[in-house]
């Protein structure tokens, strides 16, 4: 279960050196770990490289205490965690490589080979920049933690097979085509159906903006991230 609080919060709590701190930490590594490696994936070109990068950049966070000295004010969490990849990237250049970012050392068990899959089996443009990689990982990311929420609510009520089925229209703006065979499927009417993914795409965005606020450290800027969001979806 995600923690109710802000980002800026857990990353607070990840900077004390107790069982809490650890969890904090965990939640965030777990949680963000997938645009990190993406924009090192992009900027280096080598999956072995970008993943101690990725567990390199959350060792020096925690090393260098910079979860105590992250500033909320400074805004969006997402900003945040991409200038630290920016700056531990240009560190690692300047070092040209002399020794690996963490020494081996490992904070949390990537599942780097997932994301190789993902970039073989997803039309991304070549030519397309770290910074980019990110941003259209951070959205993949959000979206797939809202979807996860989502289906475990379901689950709960004896429905995953409902969410199953409905999941192709829940944030796509692309038409999945009829709902006619999916509602089928799961022995019920199309218009029930529709009624049903009406009500899950409700839920969706009320859990998708819950997400968000998450991340920021001030309610007015919710429709900007939503903003943000969109336009990724849409570039892709």
């Amino acid at each position: 279960m995600p923690y109710r609080t802000t980002r800026w919060s857990l990353v607070a709590r990840a900077s004390q050196k107790d069982d809490d701190g650890r969890l904090a930490l965990t939640e965030l590594l777990e949680a963000y770990w997938p645009p990190v490696y993406a924009f090192f994936r992009r900027a280096c070109g080598d999956a072995h490289e970008a993943e101690d990068l990725t567990q390199g950049l959350f060792l020096a966070l925690i090393e260098r205490e910079q979860f105590v000295t992250a500033d909320p004010e400074r805004g969006r969490f997402r900003a945040w965690l991409l200038a630290c990849a920016r700056h531990h990237l240009a560190n690692h250049r300047n070092a040209q490589g002399a020794h690996k970012r963490g020494g081996g050392r490992k904070l949390v068990s990537l599942d780097a080979e997932g994301e190789e899959r993902r970039l073989r089996d997803e039309p991304v443009d070549a030519g397309e920049r770290p910074e980019q990689a990110f941003a259209r990982r951070w959205v993949q990311t959000v979206i797939e933690r809202t979807l996860d929420e989502l289906r475990r609510e379901f689950e709960q009520r004896g429905r995953a097979r409902v969410f199953d089925a409905a999941r192709p229209w829940l944030y796509d703006d692309r038409d999945p085509g009829p709902m006619r065979a999916a509602a089928r499927a799961i022995g019920t009417s199309e218009g029930a159906f529709k009624v049903a993914v009406h009500r899950l795409r409700q839920r969706f965005h009320e859990l998708l903006r819950a997400q968000i606020e998450h991340t920021i450290d001030d309610q007015r800027h919710v429709q900007d991230e939503l903003a943000h969001l969109r336009a990724v979806l849409a570039s892709g």
